[in-house]
């Protein structure tokens, strides 16, 4: 009788050890899961997506000359979902691309009013110059990882704790005309 209670415990203490070595194993994976997407690398780019062209009202000159209005076409560069997303190439690409459009689909009202009223903001002599330019992409870009935040902080294999990174890595002007 006796070895038979220290066959069951030894079972149940076996059972125990396989189930917490089980658990531990899930909980690596999922941290290894949620490590955070890179940035691009050389060669690479993350998800396009274009906001539509926006007509804009230029803020006045001083002296009452330079152009009223402008044209302006931005996109917008995202963090993919999955690293596999750089490896994409083709009508796989296209999809994964409308697939994150649909992610940031419900702020692009707000992107789009954020460019409306950085531009808005501007006058042409100082739209006109490439430090002008400069100084409006820096401007979307800050209100840009604003609206779209950071990623969620994560917990890298290593064990250390891992701060979200932006989702937002770059823009590019589509169409930039003033009349």
């Amino acid at each position: 009788m006796k070895k038979k209670g220290a066959i069951i415990i030894g079972v149940v203490v076996g059972l125990a050890v396989a189930a917490a070595i089980a658990v531990v194993a899930v909980m690596v994976f999922r941290v290894l899961d949620k490590h955070q997407v890179p940035d691009p690398g050389e060669g690479q780019h993350g998800a396009m997506i274009a906001l539509a062209d926006q007509v804009v009202n230029l803020t006045p000159s001083k002296d009452g000359t330079g152009y009223r209005y402008c044209k302006i076409g931005v996109t917008l560069e995202v963090r993919p979902a999955t690293p596999e997303f750089y490896k994409l190439e083709g009508e796989p690409r296209v999809a994964a691309e409308k697939e994150a459009e649909k992610v940031y689909e419900s702020v692009l009202p707000l992107l789009a009013d954020q460019v409306g009223k950085a531009v808005a903001a501007m006058d042409s002599a100082t739209l006109g110059t490439p430090a002008g330019r400069a100084e409006l992409q820096q401007t979307l870009q800050e209100g840009f990882r604003e609206i779209l935040g950071k990623t969620e902080a994560t917990t890298n294999p290593s064990g250390n704790n891992e701060d979200g990174v932006y989702r937002f890595l770059n823009l590019y002007f589509t169409t930039l005309v003033m009349q």
